[in-house]
């Protein structure tokens, strides 16, 4: 479930996008995700034609409550419905040694591999280079022009943008936290996003954003929600791939909560309120296309329209009047109807960004570096 979810050099810190642990492995079988982009190659010897076996490269463990948990109980699902093997690689780091984990796999007879997160794909070339009859899919968008790689890029806003609905009508302070990984694109959209849809229905509220440089810090997440829960700050968002010390930490402090890739409300069933969850029915679908001989190279993008991302339902814990209004906001996603960053939209020092009337391209969206108003972070 749940999310987001991409190497970007911000500018204080350096962009690692995942985990960096050592690779062990586990086979299982299973997916899901969607499109927007791609050409489709068509031929008799394209690349994953055939595939009987995918293998799956996560970043961190399958039980993360994030990013890795999500992909892991995706790709069973894709492998389950298309009648193939997915042998999954838990803990592979973003660095040469995940070349020797691709190597193993295509050894093991896999004709299509998901390097899944961001740091993989520049190793993904090379093996990809020496073997051109396998197919690769991947999540990060930037790299070399290949026949035989794909990216597979989420785009996550509208879904941020319903949590700040929620976050913005749940909070008793006006008080209100984000903690984030990188300060990179796809994290600061989001939190913008989020910012957004909190000033939609609550202008009174701040959301305090900080960044903890990492996507699975344990003890940075956690000296995080302590910092946040001493500032009156009674709801906390993320940006994170490892959830779970979050989520936990929310429940035992009675702190609202808002999930990222999974449904978290089993961990934090008095604080969960709803999260962006990571769906997996495109992901499916391009495998499809790849085993028929129709690998679409290039990037196959989305997002709420598309399929590739939703919300959690609202938990038990939010009211029924809470629960209309993003109701509300989740339909509209779903029609392409709901324009975030539609102007006016201002940054922290009251600057405009976006004039009245205009609406920001998908580019310039996932170029954004900037924190908007209502946000306390960073020049703050």
């Amino acid at each position: 479930m749940k999310k987001f979810k991409m190497k970007w050099m911000a500018m204080f810190l350096v962009m690692a996008l995942a985990v960096c642990m050592a690779a062990c492995g586990g086979t299982e079988t299973g997916g899901t995700a969607q499109t927007g982009g791609g050409e489709t190659q068509a031929s008799a010897d394209a690349p994953g034609k055939g595939a009987t076996k995918i293998g799956v490269l996560l970043v961190g463990t399958r039980d993360d409550y994030g990013y890795n948990q999500a992909l892991y109980e995706g790709c069973l699902e894709s492998g389950q419905e298309l009648g193939v093997e997915v042998l999954i690689k838990e803990s592979v780091p973003e660095d040469s040694s995940s070349q020797a984990v691709m190597e193993q796999l295509i050894a093991e007879g896999c004709t299509i591999i998901y390097a899944s997160s961001y740091g993989h794909r520049e190793y993904a070339e090379l093996v990809a280079a020496a073997h051109p009859e396998v197919a690769f899919f991947c999540s990060n968008e930037t790299g070399e022009d290949m026949n035989n790689v794909s990216a597979l890029v989420t785009y996550g806003w509208d879904s941020a943008y319903i949590n700040g609905i929620c976050a913005g009508l749940m909070t008793k302070t006006n008080e209100i936290g984000y903690i984030g990984s990188f300060q990179v694109p796809v994290v600061m959209y989001s939190v913008d996003a989020f910012a957004l849809g909190v000033q939609s229905v609550n202008p009174n509220a701040t959301v305090h954003v900080v960044f903890t440089g990492s996507w699975d810090d344990v003890g940075l997440q956690t000296d995080a929600v302590n910092a946040m829960a001493s500032q009156n700050i009674d709801c906390i968002a993320q940006y994170q791939d490892y959830t779970k010390t979050i989520c936990e930490m929310c429940e035992a402090a009675g702190i609202y909560v808002i999930g990222y890739h999974v449904d978290a409300s089993d961990i934090a069933p008095n604080t969960f309120l709803t999260g962006t969850i990571d769906i997996c029915k495109r992901q499916t679908e391009v495998f499809r296309e790849t085993i028929e001989g129709n690998f679409p190279a290039g990037i196959v993008s989305g997002g709420y329209p598309e399929g590739m991302v939703a919300n959690a339902e609202c938990s038990d814990v939010v009211p029924d009047e809470v629960k209309a209004q993003v109701d509300a906001a989740v339909k509209a996603a779903e029609e392409g109807s709901l324009n975030v960053y539609a102007g006016p939209v201002y940054l922290q020092d009251g600057s405009v960004v976006y004039e009245e009337g205009y609406t920001p391209t998908t580019e310039e969206i996932l170029g954004i570096d900037f924190l908007v108003q209502g946000t306390v972070g960073l020049d703050n």
